[in-house]
């Protein structure tokens, strides 16, 4: 039988609009969930197709792209810079045959460091592909469910007894999101998980568990919980051992309650950021990763192959998904359906975002350029539309010099 944690251990989005549409009492857990869960009625995406995931060659090796497109991306990050007035970002394009590309600014240098000698950039809610990744392989090793209920761990929280695994990912546990709490927002300064929790389960629930979807950063705390309770271990150290060092990620740092976070580019918000995101620790397992671009794209990247799930679990990932926050999301990850605009073409990728006052952040797989694209900032600028605009240049076609470059390699 599994420890019931009745005290947590030390270790954003808003959410969705579907919360105010639902008023419940305070007698609701009389209500018939099956029945409500049934009643519920919300456009699903049509499911993906097999061709939509990255198929990586077996000799998998990085290497430059084109020239050609590298000028225009370079010509394109500082346009971007000069007219969103981004103080610092990190960017990475990774395609699934190897090529790459990259530009990091972090300072007034004109010339960027090395990698290993770059700040890492916080990725806020993307680093829930991380926890959610490591749940996965929980369940295809037999340690969890995805149909277990949160009151095996947390029975004290409204709705536990109905509450799954699989709700905690997806979003459709009706949990309170606890930076929505103003009395949480108006005190600085770190907050541990018990804190967060504590808001969180004094609030009832929004819906009935499975029946809805609302965003919900509590959800994420809460697997990170339970994580750490199956692993033995702190959180950061299992998304370190179970993800970073399979992959050799060399910059990457998971961030736990004592973690250093003086070294990291800081955010750079237009206003003083409220008590649940002035310390990059405070979100918990709702945004635990610091990283490069570089290491994010290949993180990604890698999350489609053997390397780190079964292809069921990678396929489970993106099935039954729920629309919410103009996408759609499956187990820790977000499917965006992207239209044709003046400047790109139309998209769908495979992902998540996230941000919080003064930071910004998103990796997706881009089913039409066969790429990924990590895209972290410092400043209110919207990452996507940069990696957006990026992809695209991946469509120049091959110039001149550039084929005289491979001509002259080919030859030597």
């Amino acid at each position: 039988m599994r420890k019931a944690l009745t005290r947590f251990p030390n270790s954003l989005r808003l959410a969705a609009a579907l919360m105010a549409l639902v008023v419940l009492s305070p007698a609701w857990a009389l209500d018939p969930c099956e029945e409500q869960v049934e009643q519920a009625i919300e456009e699903r995406r049509a499911p993906l197709s097999p061709e939509d995931f990255p198929r990586l060659a077996p000799e998998f090796s990085e290497r430059p792209i084109l020239k050609a497109q590298a000028d225009a991306m370079d010509a394109l990050v500082e346009e971007f810079i000069r007219v969103t007035g981004t103080p610092a970002l990190d960017v990475f394009l990774l395609l699934e045959d190897g090529r790459a590309w990259s530009r990091h600014v972090s300072s007034s240098d004109a010339s960027a460091p090395p990698e290993s000698e770059q700040p890492l950039f916080y990725w806020a809610s993307v680093g829930k592909t991380w926890v959610a990744l490591v749940a996965l392989q929980l369940v295809q090793e037999g340690k969890l469910t995805l149909d277990a209920r949160l009151a095996d761990w947390a029975p004290e929280f409204p709705g536990a007894a109905e509450i799954r695994i699989e709700d905690l990912l997806r979003h459709t546990s009706g949990l309170y999101s606890f930076q929505e709490d103003p009395a949480l927002r108006a005190r600085p300064g770190y907050k541990p998980p018990a804190e967060l929790l504590a808001v969180a389960r004094a609030r009832p629930l929004l819906f009935c568990p499975g029946s809805r979807w609302a965003y919900s950063n509590t959800g994420y705390v809460l697997l990170g919980q339970i994580i750490e309770a199956v692993e033995g271990r702190p959180l950061a150290a299992v998304l370190e051992s179970r993800i970073a060092a399979p992959l050799g990620l060399q910059h990457v740092r998971a961030l736990g309650p004592d973690s250093p976070i003086e070294d990291l580019v800081p955010p750079a918000p237009k206003a003083p950021a409220g008590g649940t995101a002035d310390d990059l620790r405070t979100p918990g397992a709702a945004g635990p990763i610091a990283a490069s671009a570089a290491d994010m794209a290949r993180f990604w990247l890698a999350s489609f192959s053997d390397a780190l799930l079964t292809p069921a679990m990678r396929r489970l990932r993106f099935e039954g998904l729920r629309p919410g926050l103009g996408q759609h999301f499956g187990l820790g990850a977000m499917v965006y359906d992207l239209p044709a605009s003046p400047n790109t073409p139309p998209d769908v990728w495979l992902g998540h975002s996230g941000g919080l006052p003064g930071a910004k952040a998103v990796v997706a797989w881009s089913t039409r350029q066969r790429a990924v694209a990590a895209v972290a900032l410092s400043g209110d600028a919207p990452a996507e539309a940069l990696a957006n605009r990026l992809l695209a240049l991946l469509e120049i076609e091959r110039s001149p010099r550039d084929a005289e470059t491979t001509a002259a390699e080919t030859h030597r």
